[in-house]
């Protein structure tokens, strides 16, 4: 999380600001912009819908170990006939990018939002009463993929998955299978060879 801009710190000194979520989503209809405040604000370009006290995020967390911790991000009062065709929109490892922004004492956005959270949807769940449901989407972080094996490996058929025409690591089982020493005075080989 980057540190806070001019404006920002000097609104947080003069205690005239309040703070509010941005939630970019995508969903599979396409992507949603929406604010935990109200109306609609312009920021970076976008038209973000304001949802109010229907949205809410969890909090944030930052660890020292780089753990990779999660969000839920909160939809109340989706009206009951809404419920099936909201949760069809809502697959598993779409982007979510949440930041934090702060209203000045004019309703306006500070500019620049600070970027607090990146990740991937995870499975909603619902709460249904009969006239309204609340919808719980979680959010796994970004972090979690350094936890998570690699298929990939360093040998030339993989290499030729993503360059077709690169032939960088064709000598790589030579090389594995080569026990000599490298260089000598002068740039010739001491002993082994690799042909």
């Amino acid at each position: 999380m980057r540190s806070l801009t001019v404006a920002q710190a000097a609104a947080l000194v003069a205690g005239t600001l309040q703070p509010v979520y941005l939630v970019k989503q995508e969903f599979v209809s396409g992507t949603k912009y929406s604010w935990t405040g109200v109306n609609t604000v312009l920021w970076d370009s976008q038209d973000w819908e304001g949802q109010g006290d229907l949205m809410g995020v969890s909090s944030i967390t930052q660890t020292a170990d780089l753990s990779a911790e999660g969000v839920t991000i909160t939809y109340a009062g989706v009206n009951a006939d809404d419920v099936s065709s909201t949760i069809s929109d809502i697959a598993a490892n779409l982007a979510v990018d949440i930041y934090l922004g702060l209203l000045d004492s004019t309703s306006a956005i500070i500019v620049d939002p600070t970027h607090c959270f990146s990740g991937k949807l995870d499975v909603p769940t619902v709460q249904d009463d009969g006239d309204t449901a609340t919808i719980a989407i979680t959010a796994e972080n970004d972090l979690l993929k350094l936890s998570q094996a690699s298929n990939r490996r360093y040998t030339n058929d993989d290499q030729q998955i993503d360059y077709p025409t690169d032939n960088g690591f064709q000598f790589v089982p030579v090389v594995q299978a080569w026990n000599g020493a490298w260089g000598g005075a002068g740039g010739r080989t001491i002993s082994g060879g690799l042909f």
